[in-house]
């Protein structure tokens, strides 16, 4: 299994109006003014022919894998530091001290160009302790893959 890229490149996508200026502490050289805001943060060549998208969706942070046609998305393994994860019914459920994580098994699917979306089976996959990836059903190699991971819920215990 490849290891992510950790020298991926990133950049914005769909510029928002609006700037964000960070001014923190006395000392105006470690000011930053007028960053741009973007809707889309884009993360190219996780592994190899994988790009992975940031994004929000009513309010929750929500993240995409994009897999190139001929790629490998066997290659993606995401591995959680300070959970504990299991699958639960085919979703994601990561153990948290603060409470549990729910990610609904992955929405995979591909366009045919007029937006249209056929959807493909697939469901997460116990690679290692904490380490999941990806198991995907048959699809067209030839056209890009889209894995989306999409977030249940998270409960709050404790105090």
């Amino acid at each position: 299994m490849t290891e992510a890229n950790p020298a991926a490149r990133v950049s914005g996508a769909e510029l928002l109006p609006g700037k964000s200026n960070y001014l923190i502490g006395n000392d105006p050289s470690k000011w930053h003014r007028n960053i741009p805001q973007f809707a889309r943060v884009n993360y190219e060549s996780v592994y190899p022919g994988i790009d992975l998208t940031y994004y929000g969706n009513q309010g929750q942070l929500e993240y995409d894998f994009r897999v190139a046609p001929n790629a490998e998305p066997g290659k993606i393994a995401l591995t959680f530091e300070g959970a504990s994860a299991h699958l639960d019914g085919g979703d994601l459920v990561l153990l948290t001290s603060n409470g549990d994580v729910r990610f609904q098994a992955p929405y995979i699917y591909q366009t045919n160009g007029e937006a249209k979306k056929k959807t493909i089976a697939g469901s997460f996959r116990q690679l290692a302790d904490n380490k999941i990836g990806f198991e995907i059903g048959n699809y067209d190699h030839s056209r890009e893959l889209i894995i989306d991971p999409a977030l249940s819920y998270f409960t709050y215990l404790g105090g």
